[in-house]
């Protein structure tokens, strides 16, 4: 797996549980403290985010640091 692999999985993981919340990206940009822009760019895998961000973004979602690297399973 590359990097973009990963920035991309990270993405998709932040998506998912935003979207299980019902939080619109607005709304969680607000929370994290940071723009719509860079979340979106996040969310799709195309930005590199900063260790503060990732902490910031872990809580606001209410999750392990793990929760952003386990295996996504396809259907």
């Amino acid at each position: 797996m590359n990097d973009e692999d990963y920035y991309t999985h990270i993405g998709i993981r932040i998506r998912t549980r935003r979207v299980l919340f019902g939080i619109t990206q607005q709304q969680f940009a607000d929370a994290v403290g940071i723009s719509l822009y860079l979340l979106k760019r996040y969310e799709a895998g195309t930005s590199k985010m900063s260790a503060i961000t990732f902490d910031a973004i872990a809580k606001e979602l209410n999750v392990p640091y793990c929760y952003f690297f386990t295996t996504i399973t396809k259907h």
